[in-house]
């Protein structure tokens, strides 16, 4: 294994994990925008460091909005057994976006296989778009 390789499977598989945003992205994700669609998203106009607004919903609103499953992964923070989730296999070129609030978090481009059995990227489309949390469970 090459060393930049090695460096992005060391911050995949290290000891930060994308907590709850990763689980959005990674789990239940939107299906990626293809190349030649022109969504306009509500993040275009704002300064990559600016703070993303928090969006509050009750948890009544959040069940109403996601499916039983999206809602279990988003808002409780789950996962799905490796192997098993929409996109760990999906090749499709496009963009990933939240489910929750569809902020764009990933592209395909720099989706790769890291052999875990959940999709893997090494670069989010803007940093203040994917948080990080350490998880030792």
């Amino acid at each position: 294994m090459n060393k930049k390789a090695k460096s992005i499977m060391n911050w995949a598989l290290g000891s930060t994990a994308l907590a709850a945003i990763i689980t959005i992205s990674l789990m239940h994700s939107k299906p990626p925008a293809t190349a030649d669609e022109t969504k306009k998203t509500k993040t275009d106009s704002m300064a990559k460091d600016e703070p993303i607004p928090k969006i509050i919903k009750s948890e009544s609103e959040w069940k109403q909005l996601l499916t039983k499953e999206q809602y279990r992964i988003v808002r409780r923070k789950g996962t799905e057994r490796a192997f098993t989730g929409l996109h760990w296999n999906n090749k499709e070129k496009g963009t990933y976006h939240c489910v929750a609030c569809d902020l764009p978090l990933f592209s395909s481009e720099t989706k790769y296989e890291s052999g875990t059995g959940w999709p893997s990227y090494w670069k989010p489309i803007q940093k203040n778009h994917v948080g990080e949390k350490p998880d030792r469970s």
